[in-house]
């Protein structure tokens, strides 16, 4: 009885397999790739190559054999997989990151978007965006919770005739201390807040705006 590979049921070539399998085990072995590795960095074998794939008939090969469907689609998956790898997305980004920065090319792209076709594809573009479903329900959700942030409800915070510390505010307030101390410059404008010693502030009682005030954030907590 005459022996068949064990993979396939080819013909037997040695070691239990065919010619294909056993040369593609073959040249997965470290050593192996090792040894073709230091082969191909030989300069007279990179111009033996360079020459080989110069001739006609081997570019007409090669392009018929990229037409095919199933190398296509192996193609494509392989790329797909390579770009998830962790290490090739930072790699991307770096490079992006630093393209982008080139000023011939922030010239390049500012000579682009000054287009009048560009700039009827953007705005064509960014009409058909907004009217999407899911993009109306994402800006009405950011809209809500602009009118919620620390710029209004951070007075809130302050209780009648009580000092209170920045580091309080910020942790009751859940905003930045430089976000917080922002609006605080913005309420000793008005005069609706007094800073009475380091970090540490209180409401002006006396304030003009003090009344109006008080109305407009009961209407914006919807408070009747």
């Amino acid at each position: 009885m005459s022996k068949v590979c064990g993979i396939c049921g080819a013909e037997h070539y040695t070691k239990g397999l065919c010619k294909k399998h056993y040369f593609q085990q073959y040249y997965q072995r470290p050593e192996v790739k090792e040894k073709l590795k230091a082969y191909y960095q030989r300069p007279e074998v990179k111009e033996k190559l360079k020459a080989y794939y110069q001739r006609p008939e081997v570019k007409e090969k090669l392009k018929a054999y990229y037409q095919r469907p199933e190398v296509k689609e192996r193609k494509k998956a392989s790329q797909q997989a390579y770009r998830q790898r962790p290490e090739v997305k930072e790699r991307r980004k770096a490079y992006q990151q630093a393209y982008y920065q080139r000023p011939e090319v922030k010239e390049k792209l500012k000579a682009y978007y000054q287009r009048p076709e560009v700039k009827e594809r953007e705005k064509a573009y960014q009409q058909a965006y907004r009217q999407r479903p899911e993009v109306k329900e994402r800006e009405k959700a950011r809209q809500k919770a602009y009118r919620q942030r620390g710029r209004v409800l951070l007075i809130d915070w302050f209780e009648k005739d009580q000092p209170i510390t920045l580091e309080e505010l910020c942790a009751k307030s859940g905003k930045r201390r430089k976000f917080v101390l922002q609006i605080l410059e913005e309420y000793q404008r008005l005069d609706l807040v007094h800073q009475i010693g380091e970090n540490l502030f209180k409401l002006n009682p006396d304030s003009p705006l003090r009344l109006a005030a008080d109305s407009y954030f009961k209407e914006t907590n919807g408070e009747t």
